[in-house]
């Protein structure tokens, strides 16, 4: 596991501990957090769609199939419920986009020509020598740039880190990772946009308050001069039309934001 993963044989997901520990994550960190698990629970719908390839394919039993793809009966039985129509739920028919898509999932997760395990055996393998050798690294570095020891450490930390690269670079375009990275992009990107929305209500609404606050000591001055029988100085009419338009767009800004915020927990641009 690098960051987090799906444990498909407990049908759960496992996150880093040390994405969850500390102090309450900043606005970015959560939105990071937030796109990683959208990543593994795409790839929880895709085991489930490759139960579904199965059921629909072979006929065998939830049990049969539980046991290929290394999942819970209770997944298994649901993916065929699901195809025989007696469960909410997207059937797959043959010839279908989702079909051909689920297909693609099946081949590289279970096909034996498929290069997954030999690509993800890499990639852990090269962030494993990455980690090492950055480690070895730290221990040198303050060493001058012209000592031996510490051009050889550093030479193996850029050598292990470029390794890593490309090895990840193998690994997220398989159809399955391809997909959960694309889900991961939207997702990371959903959960910031309704953070900035967030806080442009916030400041929609404190600039609406303040502005409701002048008004009503602006009026209140006002009306002490009427009652007085004075005249109301131009500058405080002034005054008082400038802080009503400003409360009004900062009405127009919160009623906007707010529709913004509604379109975008529904799944719809702006």
């Amino acid at each position: 596991m690098l960051e987090g993963e799906i444990t498909s044989s407990q049908w759960g997901i496992t996150i880093k501990t040390s994405m969850l520990s500390g102090e309450a994550p900043s606005e970015q960190a959560f939105a990071n957090l937030w796109g990683l698990v959208s990543h593994e629970v795409e790839h929880g719908k895709q085991w489930f769609q490759v139960a579904q390839v199965k059921a629909a394919n072979s006929g065998l039993s939830a049990q049969k199939i539980a046991a290929m793809l290394g999942v819970p009966d209770r997944v298994a039985e649901a993916a065929i419920e699901v195809q025989v129509g007696r469960r909410a739920g997207l059937k797959l028919v043959p010839g279908s986009p989702e079909w051909a898509r689920a297909s693609t999932f099946e081949t590289s997760l279970l096909s034996r020509s498929s290069p997954r395990e030999a690509i993800l055996g890499k990639l852990e393998a090269t962030a494993k020598e990455n980690k090492l050798a950055k480690a070895e690294f730290e221990k040198v570095k303050t060493l001058p740039e012209s000592n031996p020891d510490r051009q050889k450490a550093l030479e193996r930390w850029q050598n292990a880190n470029e390794a890593y690269d490309t090895a990840e670079m193998v690994y997220v375009k398989l159809p399955e990772e391809a997909a959960a990275y694309q889900v991961t992009q939207s997702a990371g990107a959903s959960m910031t946009e309704r953070f900035q929305l967030v806080s442009e209500i916030n400041q929609a609404k404190r600039l609406e308050r303040n502005a409701l606050d002048k008004l009503k000591s602006i009026d209140a001055e006002m009306g002490k001069l009427a009652e007085g029988g004075k005249e109301i100085p131009y500058r405080l009419k002034l005054d008082f039309y400038a802080e009503a338009k400003q409360a009004e767009e900062a009405t127009d800004m919160l009623v906007e934001a707010t529709e913004n915020l509604a379109k975008a927990e529904r799944g719809v641009a702006p």
